[in-house]
């Protein structure tokens, strides 16, 4: 798909601590961890922000369709018309804090 930035979002801090870290991570979700830090020098710019599970509500939501799915699936720029009243409340509560 060629993309060359990204921004990767979560709701589990220590995860995305982890994800920011420069050093190699020893814990029980290790090899995904260094996986993706490794992916850092596929991309221009990529970064890991936290957010938080009030605010993500989408991922949640986007986890739940795909589970339903049969074949994979994957969300690029146009929102599923029926994620997008998740969406409007996630950035509803966005704006709210």
């Amino acid at each position: 798909m060629g993309f060359r930035d990204l921004v990767v979002e979560g709701d589990t801090l220590i995860v995305i601590k982890k994800l920011k870290s420069d050093s190699a991570d020893r814990s029980m979700i290790s090899n995904i961890i260094n996986k993706s830090q490794r992916k850092r020098f596929s991309f221009v710019n990529l970064s890991f922000e936290y957010t938080s599970r009030k605010t993500n509500e989408i991922t949640h939501a986007l986890e739940a369709r795909e589970y339903n799915l049969t074949s994979l699936s994957y969300w690029i720029e146009e929102v599923p018309t029926e994620m997008e009243p998740t969406i409007v409340n996630d950035q509803r509560r966005l704006l709210n804090r």
